[in-house]
């Protein structure tokens, strides 16, 4: 198991240290109040970075249609974001309506930005450092995973399962599944090197005991036996069919229960986007961790208030909505939108992925769990999200590295 050090310039330095920061924003803003927005300063200087490259490099910067069209629909979204706040006057706190519409673009817009701001022949130098950070915090976490699962040490108090600790890295065990979903898809753009960094991993992910980390580990599993040289779609479906086989008691449970956190909130958030058709009750004013902080009406409105985990001192379940988010915020017009936003963001992802054959299983691994992760969380709305998209443009651009290189060394020994 080796560990790979770089020398970084300036730059590169002070962009993986921007990465570090929106890795573990959450971990930060739990142990300092005054972190609480790190992630979306972090985001507002990529943003800046971006804006200045443009300008800088505007000659050899081009965005396809698709990037266009995910830019203008964002700007078109927020609008209908903002007109619900005015229509609804659910939220009155400005700062609130800022903050939740800077989080509602993060996914998006970063995706976008690190497209452009990381070069094919810098990507090695990110990917590299990246998978020893991962490895790192794959080693650390196996130390402490141990301890806890024998209950030497408690990381976790509160969220046992099964009758065994679940395990974390301080802060909610989600979050610590959606930071090994991420490693887990970098180790995978060179599997064959990183065998028992992924099983490590994977085991790591599992002892979350969250049931969305358990289908995605499944579900990465399945894809590295039976999807080892292309992924199809009815692999893909067939896969769905499996994992909501074997979940289907606890997907029942969650959403059509009369009493599950996430069953209220689906059926709240289509009487919201009925009364508010067709925009909904715009930003910070439903599902969102800024709508519990700055309490929004609405849960007192529709009597959300009166239950647990939905009140104004104690709002931990505010943010297991999911799509509900989604449907309250923008209503059924917006959710359109937004799913529209998603296909054309799919869409790109997956032409470029025809081309670097290799990174398909990486980028699958995240967008998979993204796709889990938003029926029961507002996952595109998370301090994580841009890390998502981080290693999405990351593996997209090393392995594009990589073709380049083998071309030339092609090249070089057919003239030998």
């Amino acid at each position: 198991m080796k560990l790979k050090i770089f020398k970084l310039n300036f730059i590169e330095f002070l962009f993986f240290l921007i990465f570090l920061l929106m890795l573990f924003s959450g971990y930060i803003s739990k142990c300092f109040s005054y972190f609480t927005y790190i992630d979306d300063v972090c985001m507002v200087l990529i943003v800046l970075f971006t804006i200045v490259k443009c300008i800088i490099c505007s000659k050899s910067i081009k965005l396809n249609r698709k990037k266009i069209a995910i830019f203008t629909l964002i700007c078109f979204l927020m609008t209908i974001g903002i007109y619900g706040n005015y229509i609804s006057k659910f939220q009155p706190n400005k700062f609130a309506i800022l903050v939740d519409l800077l989080d509602w673009q993060k996914i998006l817009l970063s995706y976008m930005c690190f497209s452009i701001l990381i070069k094919d022949t810098k990507a090695n130098n990110y990917y590299n450092l990246a998978i020893s950070i991962c490895k790192i915090i794959i080693l650390v976490s196996l130390i402490f995973a141990i301890l806890n699962l024998f209950n030497i040490i408690n990381l976790t108090p509160g969220y046992e399962r099964f009758g065994l600790n679940t395990f974390s890295l301080g802060d909610h065990p989600s979050n610590t599944a959606s930071l090994f979903a991420i490693i887990i898809s970098l180790l995978l753009l060179e599997k064959e090197n990183n065998k028992i960094w992924i099983v490590i991993a994977l085991v790591l992910e599992s002892l979350t005991f969250r049931f969305k980390a358990l289908g995605f580990s499944i579900c990465v599993i399945l894809a590295i036996i039976f999807m080892k040289k292309k992924i199809s779609l009815y692999k893909v479906l067939a896969m769905g069919i499996i994992i909501i086989a074997l979940s289907w008691n606890q997907i029942s449970f969650y959403f059509f229960s009369s009493t599950a956190s996430r069953a209220i909130a689906l059926r709240t958030s289509f009487n919201i986007a009925k009364d508010y058709f067709p925009v909904g009750i715009g930003l910070a004013s439903f599902g969102t961790s800024i709508s519990g902080r700055y309490y929004s009406k609405a849960y007192s409105t529709y009597n959300l208030n009166l239950k647990y985990g939905f009140g104004p001192n104690e709002f931990s379940r505010v943010g297991d909505g999911g799509w509900a988010t989604v449907i309250a915020t923008f209503g059924f017009f917006g959710t359109i939108i937004y799913l529209i936003i998603l296909y054309i963001l799919y869409s790109d992802i997956t032409e470029t992925l025809t081309k670097k054959s290799q990174s398909m299983l990486s980028c699958f691994a995240i967008l998979v769990y993204l796709a889990i992760s938003s029926t029961n969380e507002c996952i595109f709305t998370t301090p994580l999200g841009p890390i998502f998209m981080f290693s999405i443009c990351t593996m997209l651009k090393y392995q594009s590295f990589k073709e380049v290189n083998n071309n030339q060394v092609i090249e070089k020994n057919i003239k030998l």
